[in-house]
């Protein structure tokens, strides 16, 4: 492996992350006019073709009709035994977003970045950034330069809004294709939730987030290089209630108060009551995330920094003893985590109050890249000679060392044999993997959460960094993303023509092409902090299946849109 950004080390036979470098999120606008950069720490590891057969890569894509797929996986580990939990975090606790890359090349033009790439990613993030500032010299007049970062080393981009079908271009439906652009309108990720996630960083732009100019051409001022495109919650989730009390202390010799936090209203307390606020109560969906024990009781991920543990009001008695965590998730006795509404309250409240929710130890993550051609928008002004455009066809799989029993009875249940560390199966091996559905998990307006089938991805479309302002602004853009589902009408495949392989080793001055690596987000990796400060996360068994063959038109199995 090569460490492109950031840097690696192997550690018990794993991959581990020793530095990252803080690159590019997005701009900020400040209010005197100015740009700012805000920041987040980023690591990626590429694999290193000169070390196999020569032209490796190459020749599968010449013998595959000059297209690219495979298969690629890996498992991974961010704990909470080596992240930052301190009371004064330097990142948010319990936010990481390790995972997969996926046409990996350098960019034609700039350094900003260093890289350009999809990712699929275990990611749990809050939203939040901080502005810096230094002086720059003396006098009267603004002698201040600034900056931001992100709170958690993850980029708020991977939770905007991207807006509705008014601001596309290419929507209109072409009979003789095999994709019809969906009608849309973006329900976003919300932070504090873990996903599974499909992303794309482009660097095709420069440090004021703006196109990168091609032959002298104009850029655009609101294009990001950090896009989510598809999601799926790991959880179910309720909105419920969360009553805070500040109870005396019973011992004689402590005259403080105690903190106390229960699922509803607690009658024998109402004399202490404080404050109370929303929140969601969240259950595992796919067996994925990791437990703790408190008091006996096994929850959902661990208590934040100020270890506030929710328990249940029926199970409180007078005295000594305060009551047992919730243990029920609509009847079900589970292990249940806590988080605020994710749109109530400061960053820093989220932080402490949330319980802090990993995926397991060595959890696998896969993503299948499928790459075709056909002149997919009936458009023949674009694409090659004749028309043909690429796309690339990409679904994901997760498990676990665990599994989960029960009789599977579809790729896309949570039923799954256990794939421990130092293994390797693929999907047609047998029951080791779930196939992920892309889903939304969206709030009504009463901010109770709803797992919504259509939602979890945009139909978007967004500037074309490499012609944005050389072309007409109609031919500017791109479809970003489209929806592929199976016979049971489940979004299991999402389309996206961003990067493909087209001309990848044809070019006069070539791509540093890398293809595929290992990322990390929401690391911090600064060796000079403090212990209790460090992050860690680390891969092992990063494996792929490259496909020989070239296929034209819809992923076998998949229906058309």
């Amino acid at each position: 492996m090569d460490s492109k950004i950031g840097s690696h080390g192997v550690y018990d036979g794993a991959l581990k992350i020793t530095s990252t470098k803080q690159t590019y999120s997005y701009t900020n606008y400040t209010s005197g006019g100015d740009t700012a950069p805000v920041m987040h720490s980023e690591s990626l590891a590429v694999v290193k073709w000169n070390k196999f057969e020569d032209n490796l890569l190459k020749n599968i894509w010449e013998k595959s009709d000059k297209k690219l797929s495979y298969d690629l996986q890996a498992k991974i580990k961010f704990t909470e035994d080596e992240d930052d939990t301190d009371l004064q975090p330097v990142n948010h606790p319990g936010c990481y977003m390790p995972g997969l890359s996926f046409r990996v090349r350098s960019p034609k033009k700039g350094s900003f970045g260093q890289a350009t790439y999809y990712g699929l990613s275990f990611l749990r993030g809050l939203k939040g950034i901080e502005k810096f500032s230094e002086s720059t010299g003396s006098g009267c007049g603004n002698n201040y330069s600034y900056w931001y970062s992100e709170s958690d080393d993850i980029s708020d981009n991977f939770f905007n809004n991207h807006g509705s079908t008014d601001r596309a271009f290419d929507i209109e439906p072409c009979n003789k294709s095999d994709f019809t652009p969906s009608d849309w309108d973006d329900d976003p990720p919300l932070d504090g939730i873990p996903y599974i996630m499909l992303w794309q960083k482009d660097v095709s732009t420069n440090a004021a987030g703006e196109a990168v100019n091609t032959g002298g051409c104009g850029g655009g001022s609101d294009y990001s290089p950090w896009e989510w495109l598809a999601y799926t919650p790991l959880v179910d989730a309720v909105q419920v209630k969360i009553y805070h009390y500040k109870v005396p202390s019973s011992d004689e010799n402590n005259s403080l108060e105690i903190d106390l936090f229960y699922e509803g209203e607690n009658t024998a307390l109402l004399q202490y009551h404080k404050d109370s606020y929303t929140a969601w109560k969240l259950k595992d969906r796919f067996g994925i995330l990791g437990i703790s024990t408190k008091e006996e009781v096994e929850i959902l991920g661990s208590p934040g920094p100020k270890g506030i543990i929710i328990r249940d009001p029926s199970t409180y008695e007078d005295g000594d003893n305060t009551g047992k965590p919730v243990d029920t998730f609509d009847g079900q006795e589970v292990p249940v985590g806590f988080i605020r509404v994710p749109t109530e309250n400061d960053e820093m409240g989220k932080a402490s109050y949330n319980y802090k929710i990993y995926i397991k130890a060595w959890a696998t993550v896969m993503v299948r890249v499928y790459e075709m051609e056909g002149n997919l928008d009936c458009n023949n002004d674009t694409g090659d000679d004749s028309g043909n455009e690429r796309i690339n066809a990409i679904s994901a799989f997760i498990s676990d060392p665990d599994g989960v029993s029960g009789t599977k009875v579809s790729t896309k249940d949570k039923i799954r044999k256990p794939y421990p560390r130092g293994t390797v199966k693929w999907p047609h091996n047998g029951d080791y993997f779930t196939q992920v559905v892309w889903q939304g998990l969206r709030s009504d307006s009463d901010q109770k959460p709803v797992v919504d089938p259509e939602t979890g991805y945009t139909s978007k479309t967004l500037k074309n960094a490499e012609n944005y302002g050389c072309v007409a602004e109609s031919d500017a853009y791109i479809k970003l993303v489209e929806k592929g589902k199976d016979s049971e009408d489940d979004n299991v495949v999402v389309y996206t023509a961003t990067y493909t392989t087209r001309d990848y080793f044809q070019k006069s001055t070539p791509y540093d092409v890398s293809e595929f690596g290992l990322h990390t987000l929401g690391i911090n990796g600064d060796e000079t902090l403090e212990a209790l400060h460090r992050e860690a996360a680390f891969f092992d068994d990063f494996y792929w299946q490259l496909w020989e063959g070239g296929k034209k038109g819809l992923v076998p199995g998949i229906q058309e849109q």
